[in-house]
């Protein structure tokens, strides 16, 4: 009992409601028992039978003679108990004002994490801190993460102090911090700072519109905080700064006008015009306007950056694949060594203190290029990342948007995978993986030289190929996993974004992730000893449950083809050996096509067995509730039925914002053979497919004819190298494509081509033919290269007889060549040309800057180390597409040998449970009477033995132990989500202010940024050069009791909370906050040598320009003098 009164006070300071739920009942708990004692006592005198049958009264208290008229106080010294609790409650004042962040940690909110269950309510008062714990250092986190850095800046702080006697005053820089180191009198900056770094490749209207109000929602609230904190004073504790960046991989194509040239692709220029047209939207009724953005040539290609109203930046960095590796995996390792390495650790402007604290508070926003999320779902992250220094990740409740079933199929799946998986990982453990549509990531985690460093390592095996590229955030997760740091879940924090809607991008999408999912896990697997040593939050336990639920992920095909076999015998009522013959007619045949025919083929057999299936589950739905009815509650069947039903419907109601994805498992149960059956089958036969799969367009006529072209000068020298003869003929026919009706191979053994005829698509072969005719007429022509001189401009026309051709006439024509372009001085993407104009004109608009030599030598160098461009070599790439061929012919061998083993074997204990079996002990079906019938009904007395028969359902023993397992595993998942949901509940109460009766003060440092951002919305139609002057002419409206503008106030929903009687106290309270801006901003301008913003004063005629000025005006920062009155 007291340890559950100790985690419900820990819950009520960690979650913000220490007053009400701390504080106040641990304070009258004892006065509260004395007087109910007391009243007892005096009750029992009066009637001694009055307790008799609840207290016993050997078991009642002793009481004081003269309990009713209280004489025992000062005849049993029970006034120094008085005393005491007065004194006691003097000494714990401090519960009352609690200091500690929300979310705050065991230690940083009590002084020791112990409590005392005999005196607990003492105990938890005394032990609670009276500061903010922030100087703590028992900390929930890991001290070997800062082991590294700490050692660096402490031999830098002893290589300083060898060269000086004096002794520096030594202070800790930060609440993380490991180690004592000089404080300079340099201010340590604790800001948070995001960077949203989104990934863009090929991203259409609607999903680039979603992401940029995002943004601009992210702009606006940003912008609310900093003019609160700057006008108002107001120390926002969720308070931080955002720059947006934009990664576009593969932005350039060729030109069509000019040979050889590039221009932005169709998906920069869409960008620049989105960005322009929903800055219209979002912006325009308040008259403010996003301006052209500002260009920049780089190494890596471009840059273009836009400055937004609300004073936070959108820059977009356009990567060209000819100068930079391209893929979102690079990007990420773009952006993580630009930041952290170039902006930060090479920063000389920062010392090794400053360095630390940044890191510390420095986060990476990982984003999709079709993201949808409110501000206020990055500070539920931030807020679990204050919470706990050893956070290395943190991910948010992922929505899935679209249309069509397959966004219906997706919408269950992503509410039971958050809701029971990432629930129970968190609770457990750590989530395995933080998806890179929307998460954060911690400066500090990124910088360890284990993650950062083997996060650029070049896939060189044909399982990294797996590994690193097809699931780049699941592998940057494991990394940080192994490494030590945990990775949390946040179910406060949503987000939306566009997910497949087609059966082919589905299919393709989870033919990536699904590998990447098992070789991640089984990597984190096979090194469990270092993961347990390293990671704090990973037990022997966690490991175990992983292993089980990759054991079901692993046979799972398996079983739904048992669940299969017998959902037929239950539907069709056929036996189960002709069940298991339908289903694996229906599953080779999927396996064979796997084998023999191309993706695009199997994709389309996979959706046409789907449906077939998907009609035969609604069939096996009615066999179900028949068998239900015939087994009763109790089988087997109807338990499991029935566990898992309720496990997602309890889940439904603990989501109540989520409860409309349930109907969506309609979907889901009639996609289950096909999600879980044949995606894996799907998956590991096309193991060695390692593109991307989705969002692939088809490529423009300028880079077909150019591929042509380069295709055609291989083409070329192939057919020159190409000897003649018997080995020319050979050769020949090695090289000439043909396509079968009917093929098949063993290895690269042999392969057999039945019904051939030539490929019409083989490009190849036509381009050998263009040659070896070019080469004829060359022969025919008799030509020799003609040698012209440099001087000659004019056609040079070579006439000659050939006995073919009587005569020929040929023309070249000498041009000038076109100078050579400097890339990051005048490249033809930002020129202005007629193409550029017609295609881009806004980009025509923007202004040309220039980055810092400095910043040029970091790109150069950071490219030509990491990110230099892959050359293709013919070699590597064939040795590779054979590894991977090898990779997917031993993980399809592996995964039929498994699945056929454990479905034979569960098949033959069906087949024999009469002799292998376990009686399952409810729901028998009886009771059966059984007598001589031969006796007539007038001879029933002659009966001396009736049997009483009941009929037990025979299971087969491994089907009990995968019933077991399977229960364990759903078990454990609902608890870990009730627990996780607490755990939510928690987090949402921290972030939620209840009590209303507060004054002017408190009410605007609470609504601060709320009251800024009505002002925001109150300045539509008004002219108005930026976010910040209108706000402040708002102010000065006010100030001087404008009543139009009082009147849009006061109709502001945040004003409408407050109720109007409270009005003239906030406004007070506005203006003279206000007022004391004004005098801070005319002392900072003073400070600077420069004037204030005021009307001119009136000089007397006898006033010289020695004199001080005297003033016949109020100030315009104070027109009402307020400044005067409070003097």
């Amino acid at each position: 009992v007291a340890y559950v009164g100790y985690m419900f006070a820990k819950f009520a300071c960690k979650y913000g409601i220490q007053k009400q739920s701390f504080a106040f009942p641990l304070t009258m708990v004892t006065p509260l028992c004395v007087f109910i004692m007391t009243k007892m006592c005096a009750d029992r005198q009066d009637n001694p039978c009055i307790f008799k049958d609840s207290i016993p009264s050997h078991l009642f208290f002793r009481c004081p003679a003269d309990t009713g008229s209280f004489g025992w106080i000062s005849s049993d010294y029970a006034w120094a108990w008085i005393l005491w609790f007065l004194s006691q409650a003097w000494l714990t004042v401090h519960v009352w004002f609690p200091r500690s962040q929300r979310l705050a940690s065991t230690d940083q909110m009590f002084a020791t994490p112990f409590f005392n269950s005999l005196v607990l309510e003492q105990s938890l008062m005394l032990n609670r801190r009276c500061d903010s714990g922030k100087d703590s250092r028992r900390f929930d986190f890991k001290k070997k993460h800062f082991e590294d850095s700490s050692r660096r800046a402490t031999q830098l702080q002893d290589d300083e102090d060898a060269g000086s006697t004096k002794k520096k005053k030594k202070r800790k820089i930060s609440a993380f911090s490991d180690f004592n180191t000089d404080f300079d009198g340099q201010d340590l900056d604790t800001t948070t700072r995001i960077y949203g770094c989104a990934t863009m490749w090929h991203e259409n209207t609607e999903e680039m519109s979603e992401m940029l109000k995002s943004i601009f929602r992210i702009d606006e609230d940003y912008f609310a905080r900093f003019m609160a904190r700057k006008v108002m004073s107001i120390d926002d504790p969720d308070f931080y700064e955002w720059e947006t960046h934009i990664f576009f991989d593969d932005c350039m194509e060729r030109s069509s006008k000019v040979k050889d040239e590039f221009i932005v692709n169709q998906f920069v220029r869409l960008l620049v015009k989105m960005v322009d047209e929903c800055g219209q939207k979002w912006y325009g009724k308040r008259n403010y306007k996003i301006a052209p953005p500002d260009v920049y040539t780089t190494p890596y290609g471009g840059r273009l950056v836009w400055h937004l109203p609300g004073k936070t930046k959108i820059i977009c960095h356009l990567k060209d694949k000819n100068k930079i590796r391209h893929k979102k995996r690079w990007s990420q390792c773009m952006y993580m060594y630009y930041f952290l390495g170039y902006q930060l650790i090479d920063n000389p402007n920062y010392t090794e203190q400053q360095k630390e604290v940044r890191a510390e508070n420095t986060f990476l926003l990982a984003l999709d290029g079709d993201v949808d999320f409110q501000p206020e779902a990055i500070i539920k992250l931030v807020d679990l990342m204050k919470r706990n220094a050893d956070i290395g990740a943190a991910c948010g409740r992922i929505h899935p948007i679209g249309s069509g079933y397959m966004q219906w199929y997706q919408m269950f799946e992503y509410a039971i995978g958050h809701w029971l998986q990432k629930a129970t990982e968190h609770m457990m453990g750590c989530v395995l993986c933080s998806p890179g549509c929307f998460s954060l990531f911690r400066a500090k985690a990124v910088m360890d030289e284990n993650v950062m460093h083997r996060y650029t390592t070049i896939a060189t095996q044909p399982r990294h190929y797996v590994q690193y590229d097809q699931g780049e955030d699941r592998w940057l997760c494991t990394l940080l996993l192994q490494r030590g740091w945990r990775v949390e879940y946040s179910a406060a924090s949503d987000s939306f974004t566009a997910c497949p809607e087609g059966f082919k991008e589905f299919y393709n999408q989870r033919r990536r992730w699904m590998p990447s999912t098992i070789a991640n896990i089984a990597d984190l697997l096979a090194d469990y000893r270092n993961v347990v040593k390293n990671n704090d939050d990973i037990s022997y336990f966690y490991i175990i449950y992983q292993i089980m639920m990759m054991i079901g992920t692993i046979l799972g095909p398996g079983s739904i083809f048992l669940m299969l076999v017998g959902a037929f015998n239950v539907a069709f009522r056929i036996s189960n050996f002709e069940s298991l013959l339908a289903n694996l007619a229906i599953v080779l045949i999927f396996i064979l096509v796997c084998c023999f025919f191309k993706s695009d083929h199997q994709v389309f057999v996979a959706m046409v067995l789907s449906l077939v299936y998907a009609i035969i589950m609604m069939a096996v739905l009615v066999g179900l509730a028949l068998q239900l009815g015939e087994d009763g509650p109790l089988a087997p069947t109807s338990l499991s039925l029935m566990f898992v039903a309720g496990s997602f419907i309890l889940a439904g109601f603990l989501h109540p914002q989520e409860f409309l994805c349930l109907p969506m498992g309609v979907i889901y149960y009639i996609t289950i053979p096909s999600m879980y059956l044949l995606l894996m089958i799907y998956s590991i036969f096309n193991l060695n497919n390692v593109s991307w799969g989705t969002r692939e367009v088809p490529k423009s006529a300028a880079e077909l004819a150019a591929e042509q072209e380069q295709n055609l000068k291989e083409a070329q020298t192939d057919a020159k190298k190409k000897g003649n003869g018997m080995l020319g003929y050979f050769q020949t026919m090695y090289e000439r494509k043909k396509k079968g009706t009917l093929e098949f191979s063993f290895g690269n053994i042999c392969s057999c081509l039945m019904f051939t005829n030539d490929d019409d698509k083989d490009t190849k072969r036509e381009l050998m033919m263009i040659a070896d005719k070019l080469d004829r007429v060359e022969r025919a022509l008799n030509i020799k290269e003609p040698v012209a001189e440099k001087k000659k401009e004019e056609p040079i026309v070579i006439e000659e007889e050939t006995p073919s051709v009587k005569k020929a006439t040929v023309k070249f024509e000498f041009k000038e060549t076109p100078p050579k372009r400097d890339e990051m001085a005048n490249p033809y993407w930002i020129e202005d040309n007629p193409e550029n104009r017609e295609k881009c004109p806004l980009l025509m608009k923007a202004k040309r800057q220039l980055i810092s030599p400095h910043e040029v030598k970091f790109w150069q160098e950071f490219i030509e180390k990491y990110l230099k461009p892959l050359m293709e070599d013919k070699e590597e790439k064939k040795r590779i597409s054979e590894g991977l061929k090898d990779l997917r012919n031993q993980m399809v061998m592996s995964f039929l040998i498994l699945n056929s083993i454990w479905v034979v074997t569960i098949f033959l204990f069906q087949q024999n449970k009469d002799t292998l079996y376990i009686r399952w002990p409810y729901g028998a079906k009886g009771p059966e009477f059984e007598y001589d019938l031969t006796l007539s009904s007038e001879m029933a007395y002659k009966v001396d033995e009736i049997k009483v028969k009941y009929e037990y359902l025979e299971l087969e023993p491994l089907g009990v132990v995968f019933m077991v397992f399977f229960a364990i595993v759903m078990l454990i998942q609902v608890i870990g989500m009730i627990l996780h949901r607490i755990m939510t509940l928690g987090h949402i109460i921290s972030s939620t202010h209840f009590r209303k009766s507060k004054n002017a003060a408190e009410f605007v440092n609470e609504k601060g940024a709320q009251i800024i951002k009505d002002m925001q919305k109150s300045c539509q139609n008004e002219e108005s050069t930026s976010m910040e002057d209108a706000v402040e002419k708002s102010f000065q409206n006010l100030s001087e009791g404008n009543p139009e503008e009082i009147r849009k106030l006061s109709r502001s929903r945040t004003m409408k909370l407050r109720g109007k009687s409270a009005e003239p106290e906030v406004l007070s309270e506005l203006r003279k906050r206000h007022s004391q801006y004004g005098v801070r901003k005319r002392e900072t301008m003073k400070r600077r040598g420069e004037k204030a913003n005021h009307p001119t004063p009136i000089m007397e005629e006898d006033e010289n320009d020695g004199q001080q000025s005297v003033r016949r005006t109020l100030s315009k920062m104070d027109p009402n003098g307020l400044q005067e009155r409070e003097a």
